[in-house]
């Protein structure tokens, strides 16, 4: 059975003992997709023997992927998969690395908003006192999670995420093909901020070649991915 990571959610970095520094990813997408890819053979409505997967109401045993889940501490919990919680950006890779190098993973898709900084030299020991009228932190940069999936999983279909803020769809597919260029994924997942509201979610999946389907709502974007992952593993 193929073998697929789903990244979910959003990352916490630290502050102090008490503050930390996360973003506004619900990891709903990644659910829908981890969804997408266990529907095969619905279990009849009428038969009550078979124990269903309350998210997907399938039978477990009728899924046709091995989905590893990795998720934020706060991101929604799915009992039909194999579940990896984690905080940080680094326990992020650490888990990725672990996997790969200890299974054969068919695909990776990396939904996960990963924090792009944290904080340098921060102390988790202690709360930072509140006393103060200003306070200065000093941000570094992360290294990107994205960039080491290929040199893990050398064979696998890696399907990226690109979120632009405020761009045009040309510029939107430029940033996203560019991403996949450079981490050598298979697909991109583009997606700029103003296209997500609540009426409407418009996604972009661009390929090696820079072609492009469009898609709108999450339910829509999860299938037309899970039918690339389908299609490239069974």
């Amino acid at each position: 059975m193929p073998k697929v990571i789903i990244t979910a959610g959003g990352t916490i970095e630290k502050i102090d003992a008490a503050r930390s520094i996360t973003n506004n990813s619900t990891g709903h997408l990644a659910l829908e997709i981890a969804k997408a890819l266990t529907t095969r053979h619905p279990a009849p409505q009428s038969c009550h023997c078979v124990p269903k997967c309350c998210h997907c109401g399938l039978d477990p045993q009728s899924h046709p992927f091995d989905i590893i889940y990795i998720k934020g501490k706060t991101d929604q919990t799915p009992n039909f998969c194999e579940v990896v919680e984690i905080e940080s950006a680094k326990d992020l890779d650490a888990a990725i690395t672990k996997i790969c190098t200890t299974q054969k993973i068919h695909a990776i898709i990396h939904a996960m908003a990963v924090s792009d900084y944290r904080v340098k030299n921060a102390d988790f020991s202690a709360k930072i006192s509140s006393d103060a009228d200003e306070l200065t932190l000093t941000l570094e940069k992360i290294p990107k999670t994205i960039a080491n999936l290929r040199k893990l999983a050398p064979n696998a279909l890696i399907i990226g995420f690109k979120l632009t803020s405020n761009l045009t769809k040309e510029q939107t597919l430029d940033k996203a093909h560019a991403l996949l260029q450079k981490n050598h994924c298979n697909f991109v997942l583009a997606n700029d901020t103003s296209n997500l509201t609540k009426e409407g979610h418009v996604g972009y999946l661009v390929d090696t070649n820079k072609n492009f389907t469009t898609h709108i709502g999450k339910a829509n974007i999860a299938h037309a991915i899970s039918q690339e992952v389908k299609k490239c593993l069974t």
